[in-house]
């Protein structure tokens, strides 16, 4: 079964390490979740890792903003495949901001 979240969910003040949080309308699927309407909807990732990558499918882009403020783009198409979002010569804590557009299936994230 499907669950569906309905209405506008919004990053926490205080959120823990190594912890996901939510931005936006979402659909949850079993495998997968999916902004919701129109507009491309939020994921705040919290991690202590060297690399970072998501699992990615669909159709659309996905907009990757780190603690710095640098943004970098991906385009995505097809089936599920890994997308590096994070990289770094040794483990550390870091924070990065996802924004997914409609259309975009969000499956995992990996750490190296």
């Amino acid at each position: 079964m499907d669950l569906i979240i309905i209405g506008l969910l919004a990053y926490p003040t205080d959120q823990a390490a190594d912890t996901f949080a939510l931005d936006g309308a979402w659909t949850v699927e079993t495998q997968f979740a999916t902004p919701t309407g129109p507009e491309p909807a939020g994921i705040r990732l919290d991690y202590h890792a060297a690399e970072v990558r998501m699992v990615l499918a669909g159709e659309g882009s996905v907009r990757v903003r780190a603690a710095d403020g640098t943004e970098t783009t991906l385009d995505v198409t097809g089936t599920p495949r890994s997308y590096e979002i994070a990289r770094t010569d040794s483990v550390q804590a870091g924070v990065v901001t996802v924004d997914v557009d409609p259309g975009v299936e969000v499956y995992s994230f990996t750490f190296g």
